[in-house]
């Protein structure tokens, strides 16, 4: 089985669209269902249910338009109308079970309503309908996610947008719109915050002619909330790197010093506010204006608030920080006290590009950021991009295309979907269990840039397609 909407045959979005707005109406009235039982003081149910409903119509909804011509509809039941609440008589343990299915509930109804309000602007656009339908379920997962379920337990589709979605992503002629409309959450109260956005592999996707004042507008969305940031409360100060997901990736990226540590915490956020603002174009002037307002204040870290004894203040009023070789210097000398934000911005000051990008996408591990990095400075990081085209497998031509078309060399792209071709006619490209749905719940998933599920070469029926769209047919 298909393992996201991207690997799907061409002919097969027809409805598709529309079958997942069912599924997520009958997701949410199942767990509405549950959450009256719970509030009347019934048994609760397996607390895996609101996930499994859902995940077990994903997985219904992939196989149904696996083959062409079956017919359309979202698999499930209709949930009875909801009890009122009785919550007088819910047990304490059963309030959290009670809260996640109406959480969930919720979600899924607000998920649907932006499907359903793009459905007019979706028809003879596949790449858009595979778009919004990655979109939506990846939000299901994160809000199943912070309501307890294992990120483990659930397909693969509702824990990462994969390379296929993205490939098709880069063909859609409504992404401004549907970016407007499915990522509502990262604009309510400003929260636009990196490692959110990141998991949309929205970089990878939001290329090509006439997006730079798109891109524009997200680093400035990014650089005004990463000021926000630092005037909340130290009491909440926590920091976290994009893409990492365990205790020991975190001592890799940042030292010995512990993520959780306010100070270090903050330090840290001071450094991202300045790596955002120089990445939206601010100079010295800019960051030194800053600075007088006192939001980039360091709190002491002996030993660790930066080059010389005068921290990002001495730093940036020095007398020669307008000269390349101090900012070099001072950025190398950054990359060993582990800040690497500040490394990066320091390196771009000094148009320094390929080290700031070679700090992202090694220190960091980022080339998404990478890619926001070459808006402006279209060479920046193609020989990056080459490097990583070299080293994948080419088990996943999806991957390979998108390099290849990052690098900005079609030529490689056109040789490896054609390669693709030639084995999938030989049948060398048969399913493997990386992309089945089977394999891909309760197991880690294999991840590139550690945002995109890598797509088997069994699955790539709309390769050709999307190849046409990006390469012409030269």
């Amino acid at each position: 089985a298909c393992s996201s909407f991207g690997e799907l045959p061409a002919a097969a979005c027809a409805g598709l669209a529309e079958s997942l707005v069912e599924a997520l109406r009958q997701s949410a009235a199942a767990c509405e269902s549950q959450a009256a039982l719970l509030g009347a003081g019934a048994k609760k149910e397996d607390d895996a249910a609101a996930g499994a409903s859902m995940s077990d119509k994903l997985e219904k909804l992939l196989a149904q338009y696996e083959h062409e011509g079956q017919a359309n509809g979202a698999s499930g039941q209709e949930s009875p109308p909801a009890e009122d609440d009785s919550e007088a008589a819910v047990p304490a343990a059963s309030r959290v079970y009670l809260e996640a299915f109406r959480m969930h509930a919720e979600r899924c109804k607000a998920v649907g309503e932006r499907v359903s309000s793009l459905l007019p602007c979706l028809e003879s656009d596949p790449a858009s309908v595979r778009l919004v339908a990655a979109l939506a379920v990846l939000d299901i997962g994160a809000n199943l996610v912070s309501t307890g379920t294992s990120a483990k337990s659930l397909q693969p589709a509702f824990r990462a947008i994969s390379t296929a979605d993205v490939c098709w992503a880069l063909c859609s002629e409504k992404r401004h719109l549907i970016i407007e409309q499915m990522l509502p959450n990262l604009q309510a109260g400003g929260k636009w915050s990196w490692p959110e956005l990141r998991r949309t592999g929205l970089a990878w996707w939001l290329g090509g002619a006439g997006t730079q004042e798109q891109l524009d507008a997200l680093v400035t969305k990014f650089a005004q909330h990463s000021l926000a940031r630092l005037r909340a409360p130290s009491a909440i100060w926590s920091h976290k790197v994009s893409g990492t997901d365990t205790e020991a990736s975190q001592r890799e990226v940042w030292g010995s010093a512990p993520s959780e540590d306010p100070c270090v915490a903050r330090l840290l956020a001071i450094d991202e506010a300045v790596f955002w603002s120089v990445l939206l174009g601010a100079k010295i002037p800019k960051l030194r204006a800053l600075l007088k307002t006192g939001l980039l204040k360091e709190a002491y870290q002996p030993g660790r608030s930066g080059p010389g004894s005068g921290g990002l203040a001495g730093l940036l009023m020095h007398e020669h920080i307008g000269e390349v070789t101090f900012l070099r210097k001072n950025a190398f000398k950054l990359l060993t006290l582990h800040r690497f934000h500040l490394a990066a911005a320091l390196f771009l000051l000094g148009e320094c590009y390929d080290e700031a990008a070679r700090v992202l996408a090694g220190h960091l591990r980022d080339l998404q950021l990478v890619l926001l990095v070459s808006r402006r400075c279209p060479e920046v990081g193609k020989t990056l991009l080459r490097d990583r085209l070299e080293e994948t497998s080419a088990d996943d031509p999806w991957l390979s295309l998108l390099l290849a078309w990052h690098a900005g060399d079609l030529d490689l792209a056109r040789k490896g979907v054609a390669e693709a071709k030639c084995r999938g006619e030989q049948g060398d490209g048969e399913q493997s269990g990386l992309g089945s749905s089977s394999d891909g719940a309760g197991t880690s998933l294999p991840l590139f840039d550690g945002t995109l599920k890598l797509s088997p070469g069994g699955h790539c029926e709309g390769l050709d397609w999307v190849a046409q769209r990006l390469l012409g047919g030269g």
